[in-house]
């Protein structure tokens, strides 16, 4: 938008001669514009009077006019020699010196006129600005303001004084000189662009107000039009905006940046359809511009068309190549699209370039933990700690890193390290809180406790909740919100899918608040599920959690579900704040919140037993679901049933297939001594963590402790794809359950898959909730009070060959026929509390919903 200074002032054509002839004809036609005629009538008047001082100087003029600025230098020069006195000749000299970019040879010519003429205002206007071309700023200035002195009505030595001073960072000063020049020459085009662009960052209605008044002198100048529009759209007139760069399209139609900033207004008002249109015919003038092409995959991506994304990515990333700024854009852009290997390869390109840059380290360290290749993950996140000081999201990673290798001390301390970095930010805790569930050498108490107490410190740093009223339900549909960063290929969609699909729609309106950062296959069918109900899908993972409550109280709400609790990308900041009347945790956490807010939790009566001290265990009042508080929908995709080792007539084979993070000592005290029980069996472990070898030998050396035999523990590869893994349980007769950690959606996929599991019965939620899936799944025979008895049930079950293979039949129409594989006894139930919960607000204080439902 900003214009640079006008060069050099030059001399006015002479007066016509006294005598007719080629030279008096070409000033005549200079003057009239007619430039090409006025240089074929100098050529002819010079080659009959060569030595016409004033004939070289028309000569000089017209070829100054014809953008031929050296040979105007020459044809001045010669005039000057003809004619030593003439200063007029040096100036115009100067001034055909600069348009061809010899500035240092001008300030000589405009100094010669001054030593001659020392209050020459026009020779001391071109000398500053050709001092100033020379960055020789202070000299610039002073020049600038003699002249202004010597004629104070001197527009171009405003103007220029103007254009030093912004270069100076004299900003009021530019200002003050640029209005001036307004004063004296309104209709100075390149005073009003430079006066506006410097006004558009720091008062965008006066920025408006010059364009506008220009725009009226200048119709048809195109930059005035887009920079009006400019105006506009910081002002935030927005509508005004958006006709302003339709109007400069229609005049203009192949304006690139207009398209990119119509684009913009229009995706920000949610005109998404409009907004692609405009960047896909901007990339069809020039597919070179990599920054529209990364609006429109941004674009692309939160209209779910994850493919257009991504055959837009490869091209650009190319074009991008050297541009670290829109290499970690790209670079996230292809994390969306499940483009993992061109996400490291922009990030990597980044760093190629640019050694130290901490974003693309960081992003490099997350997901190579994520892909456990925890060596290189550590150097770049260790290199990003060094760097850059303290971060939360940093010191997690490397406390996980610390967890994966099973060094709980290490881990420990990077983990309080990390929310001492940032005691304002729930995330570094919540990673905290959620791996004490993991913790075998802590009682349910204290982990009670710790979440308590983090918990409690971390609302002191945060603003009170809202109070918000229970709305009457007489003669509607409740309207229920789910919120959980998991509605994709993860474990609590088998649990959420069929619980949506079975509510009943006359009583239950629902709303789905996805906060998932990367959405799949299945984000896709759970938001068709969703609009194929009539239902609603919310996207707020770009929301911040105060304005996502602030959403959920406009949608009016009443009670709203979590389904992640303190797992990755949770979002309990949203029910701090009170975003709905009645609040409840259910399925994703199996602990309590330690959030005073959150009301209750779903769970049953094996999960969370009475009188076994489940409620001082919980900071919600919990509301136990008869039937069992799951119901499981195995993935589309499963496998059929494979005959196992038994049918095979191989030794008995054990396997477990959970999160190595809960593979104990309990775990392993129970393994050996039913390895010990059944001398030829095998022992089948596999989790994505064991890819790293470190974390494979941190686990042989916990097992080596408990006393099992390696050589019969067995690690197979981890399976990259869900039909894989489940495949691997034609390998297995008996899956096992871990402890003080159960599996849920793993026990659910080996009962699918024809395999018994075997559980232990803990002191807590989460060493329960496997009793509750046998139980509910019609295999109480399968859940063991005792470690004893734990290993007394497998045993039997791996030398009973005839059984395990009526289990691999039998199973899973079992379960789909049982309480675990019917949705709709649960979303009944669900629906049911839902609606004494909001009658329990209604009819406050301290209204209780009843124990079970």
């Amino acid at each position: 938008m900003v214009r640079k200074g006008k060069s050099g002032e030059s001399w006015t054509p002479p007066r016509p001669y006294a005598a007719s002839g080629p030279l008096q004809q070409a000033a005549t036609l200079l003057r009239a514009g007619r430039v090409r005629e006025a240089l074929d009538a100098c050529a002819i008047g010079l080659k009959r009077d060569p030595r016409n001082h004033r004939g070289h100087a028309t000569h000089g003029l017209a070829l100054m006019q014809a953008g031929r600025h050296d040979e105007a230098v020459a044809a001045f020069a010669r005039a000057g020699e003809l004619a030593p006195a003439n200063s007029e000749y040096r100036m115009n000299e100067g001034a055909a010196l600069l348009n061809a970019g010899r500035a240092a040879e001008a300030t000589d010519r405009f100094r010669q006129v001054l030593a001659r003429e020392p209050r020459h205002a026009v020779a001391l206007t071109n000398l500053g600005y050709a001092l100033a071309l020379q960055k020789d700023f202070a000299a610039a200035l002073d020049t600038l303001r003699r002249a202004i002195e010597i004629d104070p009505d001197r527009v171009e030595a405003h103007f220029n004084l103007g254009n030093a001073m912004r270069e100076t960072g004299d900003r009021s000063g530019a200002l003050r000189s640029f209005r001036r020049a307004l004063e004296l020459r309104p209709d100075m085009l390149a005073a009003s662009i430079n006066l506006a662009g410097m006004l558009l960052d720091s008062d965008a209605p006066a920025a408006r107000d010059v364009f506008a008044d220009a725009l009226m002198r200048h119709p048809d100048r195109p930059d005035l039009r887009f920079g009006l529009a400019i105006a506009l759209e910081r002002i935030g007139d927005n509508d005004a905006a958006i006709a302003a760069y339709r109007d400069f399209l229609r005049r203009f139609p192949d304006r690139l940046e207009a398209m990119n900033n119509l684009a913009g207004l229009l995706e920000a008002r949610g005109a998404d359809d409009e907004a692609i249109a405009l960047y896909e015919r901007a990339l069809a003038i020039d597919a070179q511009r990599p920054e529209m092409a990364i609006n429109l995959i941004a674009l692309y991506l939160r209209r779910q068309r994850r493919a257009d994304a991504l055959r837009l990515l490869g091209p650009t990333i190319e074009r991008a190549a050297g541009r670290a700024d829109l290499l970690l854009r790209l670079g996230d852009d292809a994390r969306a699209c499940h483009a993992a290997q061109a996400a490291l390869d922009c990030y990597r390109q980044v760093l190629e370039r640019d050694p130290e840059n901490l974003d693309a380290h960081r992003r490099i360290g997350f997901m190579l933990l994520h892909r456990d290749q925890l060596d290189t993950a550590r150097e770049h996140l260790e290199f990003a700690l060094a760097s850059g000081g303290d971060r939360d999201d940093v010191l997690t990673a490397l406390a996980e890193i610390e967890q994966k290798r099973r060094r709980p001390a290490e881990y420990e301390a990077l983990a309080l390290r990390a929310i001492a970095a940032a005691p304002e930010t729930l995330s570094p805790r919540s990673s905290y809180l959620f791996a004490l569930n993991y913790a075998a050498d802590l009682s349910a108490k204290e982990i009670a406790a710790l979440h308590r107490e983090q918990m409690a410190s971390w609302l002191a740093t945060q603003s009170p909740p809202r109070t918000i009223a229970a709305q009457p339900r007489a003669g509607r549909r409740l309207r229920i919100g789910y919120v959980s960063p998991d509605f994709r290929q993860h474990s609590c969609a088998h649990f959420f899918e069929p619980l949506l699909a079975a509510h009943d729609a006359s009583a239950v309106e629902i709303w789905c608040y996805s906060a998932v950062p990367r959405p799949d296959d299945v984000t896709d069918r759970l938001r068709r599920l969703v609009a194929e109900r009539g239902d609603h899908w919310v996207d707020i993972v770009a929301l911040d959690d105060a304005t996502a409550a602030d959403l959920v109280g406009d949608d009016r709400i009443d009670v709203l579900v979590d389904l992640a609790g303190h797992t990755a990308n949770g979002r309990l900041g949203m029910f701090a704040r009170r975003a709905a009347p009645v609040q409840m945790s259910w399925l994703g956490y199996p602990n309590m919140t330690g959030l005073p807010t959150m009301d209750y939790r779903l769970t049953d009566e094996l999960a969370d037993p009475l009188g076994a001290g489940a409620e001082a265990l919980a900071n919600e009042e919990l509301i136990r679901i008869e039937g069992g508080f799951l119901a499981y929908r195995p993935s589309p995709a499963m496998p059929a049933i494979a005959s196992g080792p038994a049918a095979r007539g191989e030794p008995p084979r054990f396997g477990c297939f959970n999160n190595a993070f809960k593979l104990t000592a309990p775990t392993f005290a129970l393994w050996r001594a039913l390895l010990d029980q059944v001398p030829d069996s095998r022992l089948v472990l596999r989790a994505s963590a064991l890819r790293d070898a470190d974390s494979l030998s941190a686990l042989r050396r916990d097992l080596a402790a408990a006393g099992c035999d390696a050589e019969r523990v067995e690690f197979p590869a981890y399976a990259p794809t869900l039909v894989e893994g489940l495949a691997g349980y034609a390998d297995i007769d008996v899956a096992l359950d871990p402890t003080p950690y159960n599996g849920t959606t793993t026990t659910c996929d080996a009962l699918w898959m024809g395999v018994p599991v075997v559980t232990l019965t803990g002191d807590r939620h989460a060493a329960r909730v496997g009793a509750s899936l046998l139980h509910h799944a019609g295999l109480p025979e399968l859940i063991a009070e005792t470690p004893a008895r734990y290993v007394e049930i497998a045993a039997a079950l791996a030398t009973d060959r005839p059984r395990l293979a009526a289990l691999r039949q039998s199973l899973r129409p079992q379960v789909a026929s049982s309480p675990l594989g019917d949705a709709r006894r649960l979303a009944a139930a669900f629906e049911r509390a839902f609606a004494r919960a909001v009658d329990a607000r209604l009819g406050e204080a301290g209204g209780r919903v009843g124990l079970t439902v």
